[in-house]
């Protein structure tokens, strides 16, 4: 599997809840317009927890793609979208501070105990 991340930061005039219900309910359903999404999860920042003053980010997006070709039609489609979601984007990220990653989701570590997040 492949899998993009980003690491995204709220707008600085949003509240938390403000940035999560717009992204839940207006940007995350964008997704609809790519092709081949295995998998899309938001995992939110909770803003009292450890990870927080400069650099922080309030949310970690992962999206899911079952192979290199549909990885490469979904991207193929998002050029087509572009203007579409940074337009979208700009109402909701801070834009500038987003940190994108493609990784090969690779078999996890046998924990004892653990399950599939």
């Amino acid at each position: 599997m492949i899998k993009t991340i980003a690491l995204v930061r709220r707008r600085v005039d949003l509240t938390h809840g403000e940035f999560r219900d717009y992204y839940e309910n207006h940007h995350a359903k964008l997704i609809s317009e790519v092709p081949h999404v295995a998998r899309y999860v938001r995992r939110y920042i909770e803003p009292s927890g450890l990870w927080n003053g400069p650099g922080a980010f309030d949310a970690i997006t992962e999206i899911w793609f079952s192979s290199q070709a549909d990885y490469d039609a979904a991207m193929a489609r998002l050029v087509e979208l572009q203007e579409l979601f940074a337009t979208d984007a700009a109402n909701v990220f801070d834009t500038s501070a987003t940190q994108r990653f493609v990784v090969l989701d690779e078999c996890d570590t046998d924990v004892p105990g653990a399950s599939e997040a």
